[in-house]
Order: structure tokens, then C-alpha cells, then sequence
């Protein structure tokens, strides 16, 4: 009894915590998991088709949408499908509001005092179908257009999705003439970037820029980040618990089951008041 189990690890870094608590209700159920990584953008068809013709008995895909020709192929074949979070109403799926908790972690910048605001995300256009940056940006601009807040085109940086890239956004910013006091990034691993970028310029964190993540991955309690919590292996662990449910219910398949989990401010030492 196998499972195939399609994630980018390599461009999403939360998927490994997402498989590991998928991973857990797999093997206590007794079936094996089969790993499709998805590398690269061109990796996307080949991958689904290589766990169609894998034959699982079922599929957990992770933080992104299944290309639609290998979906009718899953399903004409009656293998029940998950995906963890992404939302896609079409099948069950795990998930959190992006938007949320963008809107979160720029609120509590705010009510710090901050005023100039600046966010580090990935492009708005990707190839794999992720969203989670351009929602938690979304989420950002929401909560300060209802501060009154203006965002400066030069605040708004975006990059792919990796530390190093991060940090060069960071020098940008704060080279600018009316530098930010404060960043939203997109995910920890931006916000990593950011503390090196800072950290490399002089810059103290947070007396002189305050920085706030998302996922809560845990290199963030290591270097005492503040970030929005969101439930990772939990959202896993349901995700499989949705596809063992599906592997075992009657054909045809039940209708698809969408479960928001919860996000939280978790406030460490990175974040604090503006520099007066």
C-alpha cells in the first residue's frame, strides 16, 4: 500500500514540515510513502505523471495546485487526492487565510508605532501556482490602507524564494534615502535573509529595524524571531488523516472536505518600537 506524496522541497521550505506530519499518520496506517520533488518549474507534469503511473493508493500534494490533465487522469482512475496548504475547492485541502495573516503581522508593526513599512516577498508571478506570498502581501497593503499608511513602490520587493536573495533585498531597502524601520517578509526564510541584511549593513535588530516572519519554522525560536504562526505539520497530519478517510470511504468519493487552521502572532525580540 503506497501513497505518492508531489511537494517543491527544494522552493518551499515548509513542505518538509508539512510531510512530516503527513508522514507520521501514513505509517501508522501502515502504507508507504513515495516522494515526487518537484526541482524545477518544467518537473511539474513529468513528476504527476510518474505517480499516475506509479498506481498509489492515493495522492497528497503539497502547498500547490495539480496540473489539470494528470488530475482527470487520477481521478478517472478513482485514486482519492489531498493537497495541504493551497486551497482548491475541487478537492479536500488543508489551509490558512494568507491574507490573514499578512493583515496580522503588519498590524502588530503598526501598533508598535511603525509607520514606514516595507515587504520581502517571491514574485507575483511563479510557476509552480504559489500563492501564500501574493495573499500575505495583499494582507499587508490591507492593513495599511486602513492605517492611512502610504507604501512607497521601492517598499515592495520581491525575489525568488531563498535567504541569500533576501538579503540583497534588504541592502536595497535600506539604501534608500527614507529607509524603512520596519519589514513583513513573506515566509522565516525571507526574514532570515533580512536579519543578515541588516545585520550585514550595521543595522540593529530591532532597535533599528524591526522584522517579522511567517510559518514559524524552527530556526525562528533558535534566533528569537516574531512571526505568524501556522500549523505545518498539524496541516500535514490532517491532510493525510483527509486521504486516509478518502482511500477507505465507498466509490464514488465523498464531497471534498476544505479545513481552515488556525494562524498566531508569536511576538519574540525582532520586533520592536521605531527608532525615535
Amino acid at each position: 500500500m503506497t501513497i505518492g506524496v508531489l511537494a517543491p522541497f527544494f522552493t518551499h521550505p515548509s513542505a518538509v514540515l508539512l510531510l512530516r506530519g503527513a508522514e507520521e499518520r501514513f505509517t501508522a496506517s501502515g502504507y508507504d510513502i513515495v516522494l515526487y520533488n518537484i526541482g524545477r518549474p518544467e518537473q511539474v507534469h513529468e513528476q504527476f505523471r510518474n505517480v499516475v503511473d506509479g498506481r498509489p493508493d492515493g495522492v497528497l500534494v503539497i502547498a500547490m495546485p495539480p496540473p489539470e490533465r494528470e488530475l482527470e487522469r487520477l481521478l478517472a482512475a478513482r485514486v482519492p487526492i489531498v493537497v495541504v496548504d493551497f486551497r482548491y475547492p475541487a478537492l479536500s485541502h488543508t489551509y490558512i487565510d494568507n491574507v490573514a495573516g499578512g493583515d496580522l503581522a503588519t498590524r502588530h508593526l503598526i501598533e508598535l508605532g511603525h509607520r514606514r513599512i516595507a515587504f520581502v516577498g517571491d514574485p507575483s508571478v511563479n510557476p509552480y501556482g504559489f500563492d501564500s506570498s501574493v495573499d500575505r502581501c495583499a494582507g499587508f497593503r490591507r492593513a495599511m490602507a486602513k492605517a492611512g499608511l502610504e507604501i512607497p513602490t521601492a517598499y515592495i520587493k520581491e525575489g525568488p524564494h531563498a535567504r541569500h536573495v533576501a538579503h540583497r533585498l534588504t541592502a536595497e531597502l535600506l539604501s534608500l534615502e527614507h529607509p524603512p524601520t520596519a519589514v513583513v517578509t513573506a515566509s522565516d526564510t525571507q526574514a532570515l535573509g533580512v536579519l543578515d541584511g541588516a545585520n550585514n549593513l550595521g543595522v540593529s535588530v530591532p532597535l533599528g529595524l524591526s522584522v517579522i516572519g511567517f510559518d514559524d519554522i524552527e530556526a525562528a525560536e533558535y534566533v528569537g524571531l516574531t512571526t505568524v504562526r501556522q500549523p505545518l505539520s498539524l496541516s500535514g497530519a490532517r491532510g493525510a488523516e483527509l486521504l486516509l478517510e478518502a482511500i477507505s470511504a465507498p466509490y464514488p468519493l465523498p464531497a471534498p472536505i476544505a479545513e481552515q487552521l488556525p494562524l498566531e502572532l508569536i511576538v519574540r525580540k525582532s520586533t520592536a518600537p521605531p527608532p525615535k
